[in-house]
């Protein structure tokens, strides 16, 4: 798996963005008597920002994708259902540290 991320921060702001990638190989043991070898990407990319309220108090947001995707010798198997699976996520917050 490969990550990377950096933020910046300037008065009570923080912004940041992040960065995923990961490759491995897989096998669908409930396929069975099928050559059913393959491999599994998934990658995603997010945008975070964070504003300071007040000591311990700041307000969160993310933007996310997220991509999965399976290849296998022999379909159809169980993780076949996981092909090309592209995900979208929008999130707010409130982070409280005392």
């Amino acid at each position: 798996m490969i990550t990377v991320g950096g933020s910046y921060t300037m008065d009570a702001i923080s912004i940041g963005l992040q960065g995923l990638y990961n490759h491995y190989d897989a096998f669908d043991g409930a396929a069975p008597g099928s050559d059913s070898n393959g491999s599994a990407t998934y990658m995603g990319v997010s945008l975070n920002a964070a504003y300071a309220l007040g000591p311990g108090i700041s307000l969160e947001g993310q933007v996310a994708w997220t991509r999965s995707d399976t290849n296998f010798d022999s379909p159809p198997t169980t993780f076949d259902t996981f092909n090309n699976i592209n995900a979208y996520e929008i999130d707010i917050g409130t982070a409280i540290n005392f």
